[in-house]
């Protein structure tokens, strides 16, 4: 993932990104990942992504549990709007 991607991708999403938060992302083993967990996990409230705002600790231990570690893929995660319930149909 490329450095024009991850400022692409955060943009899309409303947010605006440092020059070193975009290379803590893309130096990272999963880039795609962690951006797609940084996007879904970011307080509301910043306008700004940097490198503080990214918890890595919080990411390595998602994918633990999201089983990703054990060689499954890794969810795709999304932002709910908030009052509003997720598009998938309920059994």
């Amino acid at each position: 993932m490329n450095e024009i991607d991850i400022v692409r991708a955060v943009t899309e999403e409303g947010y605006q990104i440092s020059p070193l938060a975009v290379q803590l992302i893309k130096s990272s083993n999963s880039p795609e990942s962690l951006l797609k967990y940084i996007l879904s996990t970011i307080d509301d409230c910043i306008f700004v992504i940097e490198p503080e705002h990214i918890d890595l600790k919080g990411f390595e231990a998602s994918k633990t549990v999201l089983g990703t570690s054990s060689g499954l893929s890794p969810l795709t995660l999304s932002r709910t709007p908030a009052g509003s319930m997720p598009s998938e149909s309920m059994p």
